[in-house]
This record gives structure tokens, C-alpha cells and sequence, in this order.
């Protein structure tokens, strides 16, 4: 059984698993997903603010102010469009897209960032198609050599969005280099050639008035036996006096339905953070390990919850993670089949304030720290970012500890006393 995500919860709340844990194990290699032949679309129209389908989204610089990304309506925004540019046609309703109504050279940007989703893993492609318009919204406006926009993609859900190579650019349609801007609509009378690139073949196009290469509609191959899940970003460059949209976002593969992951969220607690995630159906599926980052991208385990085997119910589960990390943690499930076959959900991040159960400084630190905390011996762990314990002992409140055998990078400190204990990242020089 491998994680897809499913949409929308249609059955009735089956089961459920609880446990609590808080150990540091060490990170498993990532593997492939298992796949069925189920065809599939899903999509986003943009009608309402992820609620024109059931490919859901995030975007950057959403706001109503001038310049910013946000809802077009196709009625009423038109009459913002001077004579320069066409008519909204060709699309009813809403569109997602950026305006830079400034005169500068300066872009204006957005990224769209929509949800992990399963691919085939034969050498059928999956696609992405979705439509592009471009306008002008004065005089010389249009869409030039420095404007663009860019399609990327993530073929690893578990990876954070921050971490460095996350996404890969396979596909860019930008301005002509001659700097006079271009635009067309959403049902451009001129000749339209599909752009289509490919995780394995990345592709650059530019759109000029001279050739009429308006690509009003942009079709991507997401993976030819490549890639079994992905998250897929649009990147919109708007340079001045211009205004891109995109609308009709479509994604197709002959994939899965395996295990349907609805939803996998983690909450702050007072002294925890409870994770909790949803299946719709699960199909030979042994157990799922908790794993924990503090960077996004090294996790190590700090659970297990046993999975439901086969079963087109839903099930619900819950973890809590006793000693949560001060700040900012990543989550993730690695999902194990009965065969160990393996595959990983995507990442929650939770940021924990609750108070730490002693405090330290100095952090950063370039040779040693001082503990502050309750009166009583503390006992401390500290471990890098793998998981793996590189150093241990008992320390009084007000004592300092010597780091000269620590390496420099990020470590957790774990600190016990009284039968309480927490967990502190610090940084070692």
C-alpha cells in the first residue's frame, strides 16, 4: 500500500489507532510507490479560493492590493483592461494570476504550490494542462524578455518546500527578447502551440506577437516512468504593465488508488504536539512510522502506530509526541506495507512554544553552555541532526558543560528531571 491523497471523506469514521512516543531512531532510505491501473483527473478552476475542484493549492502574495496575487473575475476585472490588451474570452468566472501595474523594470511574483499528487509509474506520461493569458494594462505593457512563467516540480513530497533542489524548473514560456511585450487571451484567435515539457526534458519558449506562439494552453508531462508523485508549482513573473493569469488546472495520470491519505496535520499543544491523520482506504499496509525534522529536511523516527492491513474504510490516527522540539519541527509518516515496501507522506510543520523544561545558553554556542533551570540533577542527551546520540550526562542548574567534543552544525539537546523532559535545538560553532 503506497500514500495517495484523497480529497474529500465519503464513508463513515471506521477506526482509529492512538499511541504516544517520543524515541529517536535512525532515517530510512526513501523507495518508490506502489501503483493501480485507476485513471484519474484532478483539478482547480479558481471559482473560489481553493474550492473550484479538488486539486487544492497555495500561493504567495495573495492580498487585494495593487500588484499583488489574488482572484481575477473575468466581468468585472476586464474593465480594468485598457484598449491595449484583448477582451477576457475564451473563460467565465475566476482566474488566479498577478498584476504589475508599475512602470519599473522591478517583477512582480507569485507561486502557486499545489498538493502532492500520485503518478503512474509505468512509461504512460501523466500530464498537467492548465491555460495561460497574458494582457497589457497600459501602453508598452505586455509580456517581455524579463517576464515569465515558470512550471517546477517536486518529486518528493517529503521533502521540505525550503530545502535546497526541492523543486526542479521544466518548463518556462517567457516574453519576446525585443522588450515590445506581447499579450493574448484566454481564447487567442492566433495560431496556439501547445508547450509541453517534462521532468527528463526541460523546456524554454518565448511568446512574440511577430510568430503569434501565444501558448494559450500549456500541457506538461509530469513523468514518463520517472516519477511516482509530485507536487507541482507555478511560478508567475509579471513584468510592468502586465497582468497573467492562468485558470483550468488539470491533472491526469492512470495511477493509483493505493492508500488514500485524506489528511495528515499536527496541533500545538501545552506540553505536546498531536498529529493526526486520516485514511480512506489502506491496502496491505503494515505499520507507519512517525518521523521528526528540525531542518526539513534530515527526519528521524520518534514512533510507530500499526496500520489496518486492508480495509476501504477510513481510519483515523493519532500520535502524540511527548517531547516535542522548542519552535519549529517537521512531520512526516513513512508508510510500511506487509512486503516492507515503503513511501512517505507529506510534511506538517508545527511550531511548539510551550515552556522548556530548563533553559541554556549561550545558543549559538562556540565551546560550552550553561544549564538554568530547577533546583535537582538534570540529565541531558544531546543528538545530531539523524537522531544518533553523540553525547550524554547529569548536569546542576547554574553548571556549564563543555562542547569541545561536539562538532559545529545543529544539534537536539534532550533534558530530563523528575521525570519531565524536553527537547531544545541548539547550534554548536
Amino acid at each position: 500500500m503506497r500514500f495517495s491523497l484523497h480529497s474529500h471523506i465519503g464513508r463513515k469514521l471506521a477506526s482509529a489507532r492512538v499511541l504516544v512516543g517520543a524515541s529517536l531512531l535512525a532515517l530510512s532510505p526513501v523507495l518508490g510507490w506502489a501503483q493501480t491501473a485507476t485513471p484519474y483527473t484532478t483539478s482547480q478552476n479558481f471559482e473560489a479560493a481553493n474550492r473550484g475542484g479538488n486539486l487544492h493549492y497555495t500561493a504567495t502574495n495573495t492580498g487585494n492590493n495593487p500588484g499583488s496575487a489574488r482572484l481575477y473575475n473575468l466581468s468585472s476585472d476586464n474593465n480594468d483592461s485598457p484598449a491595449e490588451s484583448p477582451q477576457y474570452v475564451g473563460a467565465t468566472g475566476n482566474s488566479f494570476g498577478i498584476e504589475n501595474p508599475s512602470a519599473s523594470n522591478s517583477l512582480r511574483t507569485t507561486q502557486i504550490t499545489f498538493d502532492n499528487v500520485q503518478l503512474s509509474s509505468s512509461a504512460i506520461t501523466s500530464t498537467m494542462v492548465f491555460r495561460f493569458a497574458a494582457f497589457a494594462t497600459g501602453k508598452n505593457g505586455g509580456l517581455d524578455n524579463t517576464g515569465s512563467l515558470v512550471v517546477s516540480i517536486n518529486p518528493d513530497s517529503a521533502k521540505s518546500e525550503n530545502a535546497p533542489s526541492a523543486y526542479q524548473d521544466v518548463l518556462t514560456v517567457r516574453g519576446s527578447a525585443d522588450n515590445s511585450g506581447t499579450y493574448w487571451s484566454f481564447n487567442n484567435n492566433n495560431a496556439l502551440i501547445p508547450a509541453s515539457g517534462g521532468y527528463n526534458n526541460p523546456q524554454v519558449y518565448t511568446a512574440t506577437s511577430q510568430l503569434a506562439t501565444h501558448y494559450t494552453e500549456i500541457r506538461v508531462n509530469l513523468n514518463s516512468g520517472l516519477l511516482s508523485q509530485a507536487k507541482v508549482r507555478i511560478t508567475l513573473n509579471a513584468n510592468a504593465k502586465t497582468r497573467l493569469l492562468i485558470d483550468e488546472v488539470r491533472i491526469s495520470s492512470s495511477s493509483p488508488l493505493p492508500v488514500e491519505l485524506v489528511r495528515f496535520t499536527g496541533e500545538a499543544q501545552e506540553k505536546n504536539v498531536a498529529l493526526h491523520w486520516i485514511t480512506a482506504s489502506e491496502k496491505n499496509s503494515d505499520y507507519f512510522e512517525v518521523q521528526r525534522s528540525t531542518n526539513g529536511e534530515t527526519f528521524a523516527a520518534i514512533g510507530k502506530v500499526q496500520g489496518e492491513g486492508t480495509t476501504s474504510s477510513i481510519s483515523n490516527y493519532l500520535f502524540t509526541d511527548r517531547a516535542p522540539v522548542a519552535g519549529l519541527a517537521y512531520y512526516r509518516l513513512r508508510q510500511v506495507d506487509l512486503d516492507g515496501t515503503e513511501s512517505y507522506s507529506p510534511v506538517a510543520a508545527v511550531e511548539w512554544k510551550g515552556a522548556a523544561l530548563a533553559s541554556f545558553y549561550p545558543n549559538p554556542s562556540a565551546e560550552s553552555i550553561t544549564f538554568t533551570g530547577p533546583d535537582g540533577v538534570l540529565q541531558y542527551r544531546i543528538y545530531n541532526a539523524k537522531g544518533q546520540q553523540v553525547t550524554m550526562g547529569e548536569a546542576a542548574s547554574g553548571s556549564t558543560v563543555n562542547l569541545s567534543a561536539v562538532p559545529a552544525g545543529m544539534y537536539l539537546l534532550e533534558l530530563s528531571n523528575k521525570g519531565q523532559r524536553s527537547v531544545q535545538r541548539f547550534v554548536r560553532l
